[in-house]
């Protein structure tokens, strides 16, 4: 369920910046912004609505990436978090399922506040950023807890 709401936020974050990109007309209501989407396109009188869609565009763009990094640290946490010493297959659920709506939330603000401004971006990066770094060492301390054993037996 974490793995699917992590994969659903860039989705979100595309919707977010195609309904923009094209909500921008000009007067007789054509469409400004060329298909394939252009970073470099200018337009007269439109400069701040072309430069929100081009943020709208780099949101969606790091929050492909950063699902695409993430994803397999969660995968691991996932399967191998629990052969980490006094932590149980459920309390392990429990932390990689609240920490992917952690990072789910976190990706969401920073979507959303990257639309409106660079700086209103960061409450919402320190949240997913903090959520990956949950994810990345709690499957590195899962998948080393998981060799010794096996080297051991």
């Amino acid at each position: 369920l974490g793995a699917f709401g992590m994969t659903a936020t860039p989705v979100r974050a595309l919707l977010m910046h195609t309904n923009y990109r094209y909500s921008i007309k000009d007067d007789s209501g054509e469409k400004l912004l060329t298909f394939p989407y252009d970073p470099k396109q200018v337009i007269k009188g439109k400069e701040i609505e072309v430069g929100i869609a081009f943020r709208t565009y780099r949101a969606y763009e790091n929050s492909k990436e950063w699902t695409a990094i993430t994803l397999p640290f969660v995968f691991c946490m996932s399967l191998y978090g629990s052969s980490i010493p006094y932590v149980t297959e459920r309390m392990n659920r429990w932390v990689v399922g609240i920490t992917s709506l952690g990072w789910c939330v976190g990706n969401f603000m920073y979507c959303s506040g990257y639309k409106s401004s660079n700086e209103e971006r960061m409450p919402g990066f320190k949240i997913r950023t903090l959520c990956a770094r949950i994810f990345m060492y709690g499957s590195c301390a899962g998948l080393l807890c998981y060799g010794g054993k096996k080297l051991i037996n």
